[in-house]
């Protein structure tokens, strides 16, 4: 099964893939989450997820982040979409702008399909927060560091960045010190992908990030470096 998000409006896409994984896991706390995205991708690893039917039965959520955009992944997803339809797996796709025949080939084989289309900004560009929250789990420093420059060239707070980067790594450590999302305080979706997260640190590397964070915000209000320095500084030692 393929639920497909995606349109130029990729900030409100991404909205609307994480309410649906929201919901879908508050409904099935104890299916698996798996995610790939371009940086993580292998064609083998796909086609196990793919073929895993008996391992997993129904209850896996299979996540493919821009992979259409990926000149490695695009060939193999749109090759195996009617093997995704038929699977008994759930296959969700989140992408932004794609041409016209590719998200054409993706919405015939969805279980449910929805663009978000653009919408004109008068004031700023509103940046996707999800995707720099997801670039410090992953551990990725140049994906971080990037989406931090363009959430500020577009206007992004800094106390607003520091505040999701904290609520991110919060989460990680929340996670790995709990046994169910309940446990954690945190939804079910947001649990396991912070389960996951959490594997690409240590535990004492995530309380060390945490401090840091907390240092870094007194210190620019003591006159410090400042706070938007002080950030990229951070993404850059991640």
């Amino acid at each position: 099964m393929i639920h497909f998000f995606y349109g130029e409006n990729n900030i409100k896409a991404r909205e609307e893939f994480h309410s649906f994984l929201d919901v879908f896991f508050a409904k099935n706390p104890d299916a698996s989450l798996f995610e790939m995205n371009a940086e993580s991708w292998s064609e083998e690893r796909f086609n196990e997820l793919l073929a895993s039917r008996g391992l997993f039965g129904g209850g896996s959520v299979i996540v493919l982040d821009s992979l259409l955009q990926d000149i490695d992944a695009e060939g193999t997803v749109l090759e195996k979409l009617k093997e995704m339809k038929e699977s008994p797996n759930i296959f969700v796709i989140i992408e932004g702008k794609l041409p016209k025949i590719i998200s054409e080939r993706v919405v015939k084989k969805a279980e449910t399909a929805q663009e978000s289309v653009g919408e004109k900004m008068t004031k700023k560009i509103e940046f996707d927060r999800f995707a720099l929250s997801d670039a410090l789990g992953r551990r990725s420093k140049k994906d971080a560091w990037v989406l931090l420059q363009k959430a500020l060239v577009s206007g992004g707070v800094p106390e607003e960045i520091h505040g999701m980067l904290f609520w991110q790594v919060k989460s990680m450590i929340l996670a790995v010190s709990s046994k169910t999302a309940g446990e954690a305080g945190l939804n079910p979706f947001v649990f396991r992908k912070s389960l996951s997260f959490a594997k690409n640190f240590t535990e004492e590397e995530l309380k060390n990030l945490s401090a840091r964070l907390v240092s870094i915000y007194h210190d620019a209000r003591r006159g410090g470096d400042e706070l938007a320095i002080a950030l990229e500084k951070f993404v850059l030692g991640i």
